[in-house]
């Protein structure tokens, strides 16, 4: 049964002159896994949100051709995890859908319970989902996807803060689906989709292109020298070892550190029941439980230790929700800092002023919509910058010289990190803190962020990074470090 149908399907943004899409054709099919690919800022979301039909309801913009949308249920996971929370607990974000359908509490309840056991979030069912990690948040948009049974299931990017333990989960629990749901996704990790999806539509230059086989997508993406078997999953599971024998490159010894840290822990604030859901009276917490009280007291780090010298590149990994954001934000003070934890250059950076400290960093966050302050991309790359040149150049070099008059938050995902990427690397700070930095990047970019970040101008940078995304760490050949369990471990890929 055909669910879809595009027939000369053309689709511009308003006050562009170019059409994104032109002229396109697809049909979709009850039962299909279909793969959209191409690159960033070529269309993909735009297209996905088309078959969702949200365009040209909910997204502005002139839609001309014929869509047929046949299908009544449907869930849309977007690619920001955060941009989907519209309520204040977990379990109320996966309760608002079923309540739309007039569910009974009971079944609500068993289906809450059943989808957090699943997606391994028992423990966060009371919790703000804005205070969850980054890869949590975006685990809860999919199970609030999964949890509505839907006939079709639109996916944007569904692994992009979701370690590969969890990524590879999710295409497992994706192929458990009843085999008549269609899913229809985007994604720029190719080799996680290789077994799941039975079709592949390449979209390039506003035109889509049907590939006949898996050989024929890899024959037209640009490669970025994959383990044998893809991704790994957990360190003692897939070539992720700690490597009790050898050094890894920890930079001129000689020199005085650039950063250290010593003993620095963190515990987030506690967290009491969830209120009452609009007069739904479901499963709730006991105060004094001892699972509750858990919870509360761990400490998400736990005396870590950490010296970075100058000029090193360092990768950390780790499991979503072991804490790698919590320390890069601890190490750029947007959580509170203890005394005599972190050292800048032989200061106690708790005890600097903060535009003094602040001017030797770079940081880009997890989400690249947190670093937007201007009406353009042009005057971003201005901002906060005395490098307009360099900066500039850095668009050229990473694709975005022709979206400088482009409202920042008007980009593409992939198009926002490249923008977040030329900002940072345009300052040459004395340390550059990178939190997921090929986040929607696709793989020509991530290859030119792999050139750039060799390149002898930033040899006098100490660049920190957190990353799920083990091919580019390990393509990057730099120090590696797994975060578990509040601590630091030598790794190597």
């Amino acid at each position: 049964m055909e669910l879809i149908r595009l027939e000369d399907l053309s689709f511009r943004f308003p006050g562009r002159r170019k059409p994104l899409l032109k002229d396109i054709r697809l049909s979709i099919h009850r039962g299909d896994r279909l793969l959209l690919h191409g690159p960033s800022g070529s269309g993909k979301s735009t297209l996905l949100a088309i078959l969702a039909g949200l365009v040209p309801d909910y997204v502005g913009g002139e839609l001309t051709g014929s869509l047929r949308l046949s299908y009544t249920r449907k869930a849309l996971v977007l690619q920001n995890p955060e941009a989907q929370i519209i309520t204040p607990t977990v379990e109320e974000e996966l309760a608002f859908p079923l309540e739309n359908q007039a569910m009974p509490v009971d079944e609500m309840d068993r289906r809450i319970t059943t989808m957090l056991n699943r997606f391994g979030m028992t423990q966060f069912r009371y919790r703000n989902p804005l205070e969850l990690s980054g890869g949590e948040c975006q685990r809860l948009s999919l199970a609030a996807g999964i949890i509505q049974e839907p006939e079709i299931l639109f996916l944007d990017e569904p692994t992009s803060y979701l370690d590969e333990d969890r990524s590879r989960q999710l295409f497992r629990d994706l192929e458990q689906l009843p085999s008549e749901i269609t899913v229809v996704l985007v994604e720029h990790r190719l080799e996680l989709v290789q077994g799941f999806c039975t079709r592949w539509v390449q979209i390039d230059e506003g035109r889509l292109t049907e590939q006949r086989s898996w050989e024929d997508v890899l024959a037209n993406t640009p490669s970025l020298e994959l383990p044998e078997n893809g991704h790994g999953t957990l360190p003692h599971a897939t070539g992720i070892f700690p490597d009790p024998v050898s050094t890894p490159a920890l930079g001129p010894t000689s020199q005085a550190p650039l950063l250290e840290i010593h003993g620095l822990s963190h515990h987030y604030s506690e967290h009491g029941p969830a209120r009452k859901n609009q007069g739904l009276i479901l499963t709730k917490p006991v105060q004094g439980s001892a699972a509750l009280q858990a919870q509360r007291s761990k400490a998400i780090l736990q005396n870590l230790e950490l010296t970075l010298y100058r000029g090193t590149i360092t990768a950390i990994m780790g499991p979503s929700g072991s804490g790698k954001t919590t320390l890069l934000k601890k190490i750029v003070q947007l959580l509170p800092v203890e005394q005599n934890t972190i050292w800048f250059s032989g200061q106690d950076i708790s005890t600097m002023k903060r535009d003094e400290y602040y001017r030797h960093l770079a940081y880009i966050p997890q989400n690249p919509e947190h670093l937007f302050v201007e009406e353009t991309v042009e005057a971003e790359l201005a901002f906060n910058t005395e490098r307009k040149e360099q900066a500039l150049q850095l668009a050229k070099r990473f694709s975005l010289d022709h979206r400088l008059q482009a409202h920042p938050f008007k980009l593409s995902e992939g198009e926002k990190r490249r923008l977040t990427l030329c900002i940072a690397l345009a300052m040459e700070r004395d340390l550059i803190i990178m939190d997921e930095p090929t986040y929607g990047l696709d793989r020509e970019a991530r290859h030119r962020l792999l050139e750039y970040l060799q390149l002898p101008e930033l040899a006098q940078s100490t660049i920190l990074m957190v990353s799920h995304d083990s091919p580019f760490v390990k393509a990057l050949s730099c120090r590696t470090l797994w975060l578990t369990e509040g601590h630091l471990e030598e790794m190597y890929l």
